[in-house]
């Protein structure tokens, strides 16, 4: 949930972005029976899906501005 926090908390940041995403990559490819409780930790307790949807509509809204940058 703390990196969860951390991606979301600093959208520009590209270094912890794809650390972040290194190891939940990581996680969900690795054992399922080992990981199941992080796994569902990541899912439901940090909201991770109803987040990711909720900043790819801010940032479909930032790039109809002009200049808009995507977040990254």
């Amino acid at each position: 949930s703390s990196l969860v926090e951390l991606f979301f908390l600093f959208p520009q940041n590209n270094i912890l972005h794809s650390s972040i995403e290194d190891f939940i990559v990581n996680l969900l490819e690795g054992n399922l029976y080992i990981n199941k409780p992080l796994i569902i930790s990541l899912i439901k307790k940090s909201k991770l899906l109803s987040r990711i949807v909720k900043t790819q509509k801010m940032n479909d809204s930032i790039l109809q501005r002009p200049r808009g940058n995507r977040l990254g």
